[in-house]
């Protein structure tokens, strides 16, 4: 399962490697992919079929109020879902304050990971973030959630700290990590390859 970002849930490690810097907002990142994935805005009709997948994979799902709310303030929240044969399989958000966005949560119906359904709704988010003029990012993560944090370094974050107990449901310490310089031309090459990388569903190497 991806982390517990606040809330998230999966991922691995890939090489820098030089590339022609791409326009980010270039990158396809909403699909639709090979395997029939396509990715778009969160709206209030889909917070339901949101709410069942927090179910399935966070110990304290959010309410719908809340979703709601978060809906409401477009200025500074991105919200995407992830759809496949028409039910909604995942989603992510971003939440910008000052120029710097907050990955508030992601998550994947479990049945899907490791297809590289997380690692594409990861792209679209922090695509938006970019064209709405993010300049870093950052997230929560449980420290023993490798998976997740591997998902995170492929996408330039970096460890930063530590929250101890900051999970309720165990106590568990988050890892902050951080992505700096995020509209400069190292994360562009990191997007252009991941957005290559997961055209298909892949190896199930990556969430």
């Amino acid at each position: 399962m991806l982390a517990s970002i606040g809330r998230v849930v999966s991922g691995p490690d890939v090489p820098t490697v030089a590339v022609t810097d791409p326009p980010v907002s270039g990158i396809g990142s909403e699909g639709p992919f090979d395997d029939g994935l396509t990715i778009e805005a969160m709206k209030r009709r889909h917070i339901r079929g949101v709410r069942l997948i927090d179910r399935e994979v966070y110990a304290s799902p959010w309410s719908s109020i809340l979703y709601h709310d978060e809906l409401r303030r477009r200025g500074d929240r991105i919200y995407r879902i992830g759809r496949l044969d028409g039910r909604i399989v995942a989603y992510a958000g971003v939440m910008i304050v000052a120029g710097e966005g907050h990955v508030t949560s992601i998550a994947v119906d479990p049945r899907l990971q490791g297809r590289q359904v997380g690692a594409r709704l990861l792209l679209s988010v922090t695509v938006a973030a970019i064209d709405a003029g993010v300049e870093a990012m950052t997230l929560e993560v449980r420290v023993g959630n490798r998976r997740a944090q591997e998902l995170y370094r492929r996408f330039g974050y970096g460890p930063a700290g530590v929250r101890p107990r900051y999970y309720p449901d165990n106590g568990e310490d988050a890892l902050i990590m951080w992505c700096h310089d995020i509209d400069g031309s190292e994360v562009a090459s990191r997007l252009a390859l991941i957005a290559a990388a997961t055209q298909s569903q892949g190896d199930g190497s990556v969430l």
